[in-house]
């Protein structure tokens, strides 16, 4: 999957359908849910972290709110939502993210 969004665009929600290897979706039930993103390579320098909120939790539908600290630089990124509750860190398959520039 590949994510393009606006430099210093923001207010704007990012929607998900969390799946899993089968396609099936993942039940949020319990979960909190993180948005990460980094440069490719630097996987320990997290650039963004957006916090999610489960719109569905059984048929694993959430969403990102984008505000104004996210996506202000220009560039190509890697990111993967993680799913957290007591006992477990899970991480979706990492997608392509590019902040394109904006006028």
């Amino acid at each position: 999957m590949k994510l393009s969004v606006k430099k210093g665009d923001y207010g704007y929600y990012l929607y998900f359908h969390i799946r899993d290897a089968k396609g099936s979706p993942i039940d949020l039930v319990g979960y909190t849910l993180n948005l990460k993103a980094w440069v490719l390579g630097a996987p320990g320098d997290i650039k963004w972290t957006i916090t999610g909120s489960i719109i569905s939790a059984p048929k694993g539908i959430c969403r990102f709110e984008v505000d104004n600290t996210h996506f202000t630089t220009a560039g190509k990124y890697v990111g993967e939502i993680e799913l957290t509750k007591a006992g477990v860190v899970e991480s979706t398959e990492t997608f392509d993210l590019e902040v394109m520039e904006s006028a």
